[in-house]
């Protein structure tokens, strides 16, 4: 199995693996990023290429960057799905 299933299983039942220790990392708004970065430069910008590795964070993710209107930004998208 994959760090990224084991992670996700302690996330999802902490109390089964009680030796890992949470972790706080820094985030961001990628959806309001987009917005300003690609669409303050629209008219002079090439195509927009978005890839996507975010260790199963896509399905959270996704429905955001297309309700803010950042996902139609995109010329291109490319996505690593985690089917865990």
């Amino acid at each position: 199995s994959s760090l990224s299933e084991q992670m996700a299983l302690t996330f999802n039942e902490p109390e089964l693996h009680p030796e890992v220790r949470s972790v706080s990392v820094p985030t961001i708004d990628l959806a309001h990023m987009m917005l300003s970065a690609v669409h303050g430069a629209a008219a002079a910008r090439g195509s927009v290429f978005l890839k996507l590795d975010v260790e199963s964070a896509e399905y959270d993710l996704l429905p955001r960057l297309l309700t803010s209107g950042a996902l139609c930004l995109c010329d291109y998208i490319l996505i690593e799905w985690h089917l865990n």
